[in-house]
């Protein structure tokens, strides 16, 4: 049998998934910490190339099985070189070569592209998105990431940046953000948002001796507080996160008047984690975009939740081999 093999880097964790043949099984996959994979000596590819390995030897599935492996990263790519331009909130991948450094350790063809990008392929193919051609998927976990399908093909600009609602200014002159920015999207309805809202709130004194589980990273440990602290009926951690929500609405009315998708689906830890968001976007979306953007216009949570990404990372694997005729 043949096998795909996608890898989804977030800020704090990773995920890397085995996929047989050219459809959506996944056969076996591996979650961890992001810093446990890439923090190391090695250098990210190599690290990489590593993690992969280890998983086809537990998996006793040998490399020339493997067509090639799809990686995702939560920054821009270029594309002809699977070289990343730059990674806001992992800047260890700035300029790196990525794709030749794991395609030399694994000797297989490698394909790297932004998550966000591979999320919204996931749900195209084998997600919510099957069968929209005009859709666009928005994911909400240490920053915002957008994809975009259009005319039935996932669009990338002229040079991989295309999507980027994360770090378009709704707040002028607002807060500061990684990208160097000010005011970006990101910086009100995100993980590191929500954790700087926390700290204001609750103290870091306190986020850091009872929220860090196994689960989150110690960097948006507050993030999980704030939200826990919501699900138990604190008001002041219910209204940041509908002005969160509020500030997301209006991000997604912006895209639905500038691309006028059909479908816009809505995915990533904070979304996951407070699906009553959901609501809050559609009703300011509904008040605030276009009448002709938003009459047809469906938005939905994620159907593949924490899969769409090494799902879409196999499918760019088919795409650029020519083998997915839907992608």
């Amino acid at each position: 049998m043949e096998y795909r093999l996608g890898v989804d880097i977030g800020a704090a964790k990773c995920m890397l998934a085995l996929v047989a043949g050219d459809g959506p099984e996944i056969v076996t996959y591996q979650r961890m910490d992001t810093d446990a994979v890439l923090a190391g000596p090695l250098p990210p590819g190599l690290a990489l190339a590593q993690a992969v390995q280890q998983l086809l030897e537990r998996s006793r599935i040998e490399c020339e099985d493997v067509l090639g492996v799809g990686v995702g990263i939560p920054g821009i790519v270029e594309r002809d070189q699977n070289t990343v331009v730059a990674c806001p909130n992992l800047e260890m991948l700035n300029r790196v070569a990525l794709g030749s450094e794991m395609g030399a350790a694994l000797g297989l063809p490698v394909f790297v592209n932004n998550d966000a990008n591979l999320n919204t392929l996931g749900e195209y193919t084998a997600g919510g998105g099957s069968g929209m051609r005009q859709m666009a998927g928005v994911f909400v976990s240490a920053g915002i990431g957008c994809g975009l399908i259009l005319d039935g093909a996932l669009y990338e600009g002229g040079d991989g940046a295309a999507g980027e609602i994360g770090h378009t200014v709704i707040v002028p002159g607002g807060l500061a953000c990684s990208c160097g920015s000010h005011g970006c999207l990101e910086m009100y309805c995100s993980a590191k948002a929500l954790s700087v809202v926390a700290e204001e709130l609750y103290g870091r004194a306190h986020i850091s001796a009872g929220a860090v589980s196994e689960q989150t990273a110690a960097r948006y440990a507050g993030a999980q507080l704030l939200i826990e602290q919501a699900h138990a009926g604190d008001e002041p951690a219910r209204a940041a996160l509908d002005q969160a929500f509020t500030f997301l609405g209006y991000g997604l009315a912006n895209l639905a008047n500038t691309i006028n998708p059909r479908l816009i689906v809505l995915g990533g830890t904070i979304p996951f984690a407070w699906p009553a968001g959901l609501e809050t976007v559609r009703q300011v979306v509904e008040s605030t975009a276009l009448p002709a953007a938003r009459r047809n216009l469906r938005i939905e949570m994620s159907a593949l939740q924490n899969y769409a990404g090494v799902l879409g990372a196999a499918a760019l694997v088919s795409l650029r081999l020519g083998r997915a005729a839907g992608a």
